[in-house]
């Protein structure tokens, strides 16, 4: 590796964006898809994604670089800020286009990882920009993998999704103890919350289609989403 590409991914892990716009420039064309770097072998992308660098990964975008580059384990950066919780990186990765559905050896996606873990509005954005609930290489898909984490919230986001499969039997997990059932029906109010969230979230992500669904039905348009923002912004 040269000493420009050693600075280039040093400013990448760091998070600093303006090292990293101008050892861009310095390098010229095709450097935000250098060679993998790092011991775990990731492209840039992959580590400005784990490491959260939303800033970082901007740079690297306007520099053409390949957002769907995968790690030695076939991680790509959509993946690696799902697991790492990084939902601002979720949401600009989608917009720019990245692969929604992309998996890695284990045949999980970024959908796979944030229902395990619980992440609602990463959940909620990948849904709406519709990520498959394809199996992972155990067979799992990322409902059922909700459903066995006890993650009440994301089931009932996978079971409000349009054209939405009837869910999995839950196994719910509480202090080590695991116990079976059908999921509590939604209040009317747990209903319309869900639609002002998502409301909100389509607005910021410019997906008017459903913009205009839930308005039908009802969503307000003066909604917030989970960082405070509105609808009407």
């Amino acid at each position: 590796m040269s000493i420009s590409q050693q600075k280039l991914a040093l400013a990448v892990e760091n998070g600093d964006a303006e090292a990293t716009e101008r050892l861009l420039a310095e390098r010229g064309p095709g450097a935000a898809s250098a060679d993998a770097v790092g011991p775990d072998a990731r492209p840039l992308v992959v580590a400005a994604a784990y490491k959260g660098h939303a800033k970082v990964l901007e740079k690297l975008h306007r520099a053409n670089a390949n957002l769907d580059a995968r790690d030695a384990k076939g991680n790509t950066a959509l993946i690696w800020a799902a697991r790492m919780k990084q939902g601002t990186s979720v949401r600009l990765l989608l917009r720019w286009g990245a692969d929604k559905d992309a998996a890695n050896t284990r045949g999980n996606t970024a959908l796979h990882y944030a229902s395990a873990m619980g992440l609602l509005e990463c959940v909620q954005l990948l849904i709406g920009w519709g990520a498959s609930r394809t199996r992972n290489k155990e067979g799992k898909s990322p409902d059922a993998l909700a459903a066995s984490e006890g993650h009440a919230e994301i089931a009932e986001a996978f079971a409000a999704a349009p054209n939405s499969p009837p869910p999995p039997q839950t196994r719910a997990s509480f202090r080590g103890r695991l116990s079976t059932g059908a999921p509590a029906p939604k209040s009317n109010a747990t209903m319309q919350e869900e639609r002002n969230v998502n409301l909100a979230l389509a607005a910021k992500d410019g997906r008017l289609q459903d913009v205009e669904r839930l308005l039908e039905e009802g969503a307000r348009p003066d909604s917030t989403d989970f960082d405070g923002i509105s609808a009407l912004v």
